[in-house]
């Protein structure tokens, strides 16, 4: 009997034929595949969403706002968080209004919104206070305040907080004239790579006594572990306060 043409099973008993062997993998692997599915789903279903704060949603868009260039968008998102007090938000608002970004001018209002930053605890806005009392024109000058804010901004680790305090304390503009403590700001700020205080601080050098010169060399050592402990604790925190909006 001629069999050449025979499609009957020439293999092993109990085993299927090559096709059939092959669809039996095929749906084993798809089975495998979606287990793996099912499983992965059933993790991410019962994995806790984050929770978003609408404040801090707010504040973020705010921000990009105000970097683009479109302030009245910036406005209406940082106006309602000053308000509540938000401390960022006041900031941000703070600058709008000293720069006359999307409003008219007020510096006054500038300084409000800075004030509630700045007990916030944002450097930035301690800052912008010092630096309006230190460069104010008229009544706005004030070095009293000015060398107020900006030793709480030095402290926080702002570089040109640090040399315009030593300028204050140079020329002894709102208190004593300390020569002393103008090197040690001079320093910590050139420390940090701010080259006008390096040159303030080399040019100081030179009229002052040697005697002097080795009570700031020592007390820039004595103060240095306080004050960036200080710095690097603020930074940690002000990176805390960014992600999260002020309540």
């Amino acid at each position: 009997m001629d069999t050449s043409g025979s499609t009957g099973d020439t293999g092993k008993p109990g085993q299927l034929p090559g096709g059939g062997q092959k669809l039996v993998g095929l749906v084993l692997v798809a089975v495998l595949l979606v287990g793996l599915a099912g499983a992965t789903g059933f993790f991410i279903a019962r994995r806790p969403a984050v929770p978003v704060d609408a404040n801090t949603v707010a504040l973020q868009e705010g921000i990009a706002a105000f970097k683009a260039g479109t302030f009245k968008v910036a406005l209406e998102k940082f106006k309602p968080l000053a308000k509540q007090g938000n401390a960022q938000a006041s900031y941000w608002l703070g600058r709008m209004n000293e720069d006359g970004l999307g409003m008219a001018k007020d510096v006054n209002a500038a300084i409000s919104l800075y004030g509630t930053a700045a007990e916030g605890g944002w450097t930035a806005a301690k800052f912008q206070l010092g630096e309006i009392y230190f460069r104010g024109m008229e009544e706005l000058q004030d070095f009293k305040k000015a060398r107020k804010w900006l030793e709480q901004a030095a402290r926080d680790g702002s570089a040109p907080a640090r040399a315009d305090l030593g300028r204050l304390y140079a020329n002894g503009w709102g208190g004593p004239k300390d020569l002393v403590q103008a090197y040690v700001w001079y320093e910590f700020a050139a420390k940090q790579g701010d080259y006008a205080a390096q040159r303030l601080r080399d040019g100081l050098l030179k009229n002052m006594p040697d005697e002097d010169v080795a009570k700031a060399q020592d007390l820039t050592e004595k103060m240095a572990p306080e004050v960036f402990a200080h710095a690097n604790d603020k930074a940690n925190g002000t990176k805390t306060q960014e992600n999260a909006s002020a309540k």
